[in-house]
């Protein structure tokens, strides 16, 4: 990859995130709870780039304002 990675974090939104997913796995099913009575707590995501197969690995994570 040639973009600095301070570059590519620049770069990812959540609709990226969210659109590349989908394109990943097609659909997926969100319970209506999750949706329209989000937990008050912010987790944040966890966005990190595997160099060794170009993918990226997205994941909650605990919110510590680095995320």
């Amino acid at each position: 990859m040639s973009e600095d990675k301070a570059d590519i974090s620049q770069d990812i939104n959540v609709t990226n995130l969210l659109v590349a997913i989908l394109k990943t796995i097609k659909t997926v099913d969100v319970p209506s709870e999750l949706v329209l009575n989000p937990a008050e707590e912010d987790t944040g995501l966890m966005v990190s780039y595997n160099e060794s197969n170009n993918t990226f690995t997205i994941a909650l994570g605990e919110y510590n304002g680095s995320n």
